[in-house]
């Protein structure tokens, strides 16, 4: 059975290396050609999957990691996959976590976990009963590569009551299939990774660099911790890349790995600086996806690369990394003239200012000036940008308070035309729930903070004989909302 089973699959797993996708890829006729030889080849190790005979000798270590890189490289959305290939390949991980005694990917890829123990609600919890993070049961497939909850895979744990009496159900091991891969078939999939992902030839290989990446986002914390030292190198290999792809598959990774392995362990053999240093140089790259995928990323590595804060407040804090970043974003879109630009770096601009807080002073004169300039020129369509430095400006207010009073002449200047633009000609309120409407919201929002960091601010004064519906509505809505 296993020598006929290796021949008959061989060419099967041979075909779905997409080794030849990339020379048909701009052909659409033989490309959707090969998409169905994908479908097929699928359809096929499925049905092999599905057998009875489908044992333990069949699932040798050599052969079934070959077969999770290929299911794994077409259970996302990619160019090669179509709604059907990924149903397949889904269910054929399915028939081999089934046939492997495991519950999850997680429990297949780094061996088995520990048993979990429900407790029941109307009991309070102990020490022997506490369930911790690791001991939840992972989702199998992540389609979108998103963060999101962890959603039931339907390969359950079979739990039995544990007969104390007190309402605990256990998984007991015993009652599962035993597991054929105890330490995880992880390590044997890596075996396959490091002949292909080499600096010289990693890119004849993109069925292992998917699966690599589907490998890497499967698990999270605290499986993730034991296997940095793999994972970093071909990380590392796609960021310094020159395709834009890579780039973004990169730092996508670096993101994910970043979330799910504690900030202490990146701090040995500075392995922070070392990223750091890796994607530095994306702050002067121009392109929407970069901007937006980097500042994820840094807004995450920062506080790893330059440490916690003083303890004391009125301790000295020397301007670090989160500060140069800063610096260089500022300038950026100060001398950024397109739209999808604009709105990319103001996206990203309050999370720099709350992870400075109150240091956010040494920028703020410029910050301010950015600002005002960016709300100034209106957005077409959504708004976003203005929305995001009306955001900004709040978070700035909210942080640097105590130097708001010199500045409070200008933002109100700021706040007042930009209530004008996006009112009528005849001062009438925008309609409800338009973009408009939203920035009338946090105009009202700046206004409260605007009269709270400066009590002697008198907004009032600004009416007058002024017959504009617009601007006296936010003033006298501040006015009432700040007092109470």
């Amino acid at each position: 059975m296993e020598s006929c089973l290796l021949g008959e699959l061989e060419p099967q797993l041979k075909l779905l290396s997409l080794n030849e996708f990339s020379a048909v890829a701009e052909k659409e006729d033989k490309r959707d050609q090969l998409i169905m030889q994908y479908q097929q080849a699928l359809s096929t190790l499925l049905k092999y999957s599905s057998a009875t005979d489908f044992t333990e000798k069949a699932l040798d270590k050599k052969q079934l990691p070959r077969l999770m890189i290929c299911a794994a490289a077409h259970c996302g959305r990619h160019l090669w996959t179509t709604s059907e290939t990924c149903g397949i390949a889904k269910r054929l991980l399915d028939n081999v976590l089934l046939r492997c005694g495991c519950a999850s990917v997680t429990e297949l890829l780094v061996g088995e976990p520990e048993p979990v123990v429900k407790q029941s609600p109307y009991l309070p919890l102990t020490d022997e009963d506490f369930v911790t993070d690791h001991q939840l049961p992972n989702k199998i497939f992540d389609d979108s590569h998103s963060q999101g909850e962890d959603k039931d895979n339907g390969v359950g744990l079979a739990v039995v009551s544990s007969g104390n009496g007190q309402g605990n159900d256990v998984a007991l091991p015993s009652q599962r299939a035993e597991l054929l891969f105890h330490l995880g078939i992880l390590r044997h999939m890596f075996s396959v990774f490091k002949a292909t992902l080499t600096k010289e030839i990693w890119q004849q290989y993109p069925t292992e660099q998917y699966a690599l990446v589907w490998c890497l986002r499967s698990l999270k914390h605290p499986h993730l911790s034991s296997w940095i030292e793999l994972f970093l190198p071909p990380i590392l290999m796609f960021i310094d890349h020159h395709e834009l792809q890579h780039k973004l598959l990169g730092l996508s990774c670096l993101t994910h790995l970043i979330r799910n392995v504690n900030a202490a362990e990146l701090t040995w053999y500075n392995r922070a600086m070392v990223l750091y240093q890796a994607i530095h140089k994306f702050l002067y790259f121009n392109d929407v996806e970069i901007i937006i995928s980097l500042h994820r990323c840094m807004l995450l590595l920062l506080p790893i690369v330059d440490g916690p804060p003083p303890v004391r407040v009125d301790a000295p804090c020397k301007p670090g990394k989160r500060d140069e970043v800063f610096s260089i974003l500022l300038n950026s879109m100060d001398f950024e003239s397109k739209l999808p630009q604009k709105r990319a770096y103001s996206n990203s601009i309050v999370g720099y200012i709350e992870l400075l807080g109150i240091h956010c002073a040494r920028h703020l004169k410029r910050l301010l000036s950015i600002i005002y300039q960016y709300l100034q020129f209106p957005d077409a369509g959504d708004e976003e940008c203005r929305l995001n430095c009306v955001r900004a400006l709040l978070a700035a207010m909210r942080n640097v308070w105590p130097r708001i009073p010199y500045h409070q002449s200008d933002i109100t200047k700021s706040l007042v035309r930009l209530i004008s633009d996006c009112c009528g000609k005849d001062g009438s309120l925008p309609k409800p729930k338009s973009p408009e409407s939203r920035l009338i919201s946090g105009v009202i929002k700046c206004l409260i903070m605007l009269q709270r960091c400066s009590p002697s601010l008198k907004l009032q004064e600004l009416l007058g004989d002024c017959d504009h519906a617009g601007l006296r509505h936010c003033i006298q809505y501040s006015t009432t909302e700040q007092k109470t």
